[in-house]
């Protein structure tokens, strides 16, 4: 499978790139411009690759092979980011239910304190469940999940090494300090989450 992506490379001071996007089946060329930050963070490079919907569907099918050959009761999907995934393995694998699981972070892309929205009541603890998200970052998300499902089976699409023990299986896994941008995601969140990357460096 070709893991290649959009990579830019970026100082928070000045961000002004031309990247092509996929929205449905229209191509567009989008510039996309940040706004200067704190003095000190200027100099400071992020490097983020921008995820094609087509690569997403890629790694889908990758983890799809990887699975235990097994009838699964039915998937267990983490809101926002698995939302998608999971419902391409749901298609590719004829798996007809599909549950919700909503957790957040109070600080959202910093990973903080989990806050747990809704899960699903499922029995003996998730066994023969699957859960999908899109990435393990620091893995707050599986490791809360285990707690609640210690039976089920962990998947996602992509690990950094702080989360990659936190789940059973997946397909690519990538550098911590690279900031990954999902095809669903506003292209407007990418000078916010380019900001927020370099006051963290």
């Amino acid at each position: 499978m070709n893991r290649l992506m959009s990579i830019i490379t970026v100082t928070a001071a000045t961000i002004t790139t031309s990247i092509t996007t996929t929205q449905g089946a229209e191509i567009q060329d989008t510039e996309i411009t940040a706004e200067k930050v704190h003095p000190q963070d200027t100099k400071k490079e992020v490097e983020m690759r921008i995820l094609k919907f087509e690569e997403i569907v890629d790694m889908s099918k990758d983890l799809i092979q990887k699975l235990p050959n097994k009838k699964w009761e039915g998937i267990l999907a983490i809101t926002r980011g698995g939302l998608v995934p999971a419902g391409i393995i749901a298609q590719h694998m004829d798996i007809r239910r599909i549950e919700v699981i909503n957790i957040k972070s109070y600080e959202e892309k910093s990973q903080g304190e989990m806050q747990i929205l809704n899960t699903p009541a499922v029995t003996n603890g998730g066994e023969n469940w699957l859960v999908i998200d899109d990435l393990s970052d620091t893995g707050t998300t599986f490791r809360t999940i285990r707690t609640l499902y210690p039976n089920a089976f962990l998947a996602t699409l992509m690990v950094k090494p702080k989360g990659r023990d936190a789940v059973d299986l997946y397909s690519a896994d990538f550098p911590q300090d690279l900031w990954l941008h999902f095809p669903w995601e506003p292209l407007s969140e990418i000078k916010e989450s380019v900001t927020k990357s370099a006051a963290t460096i």
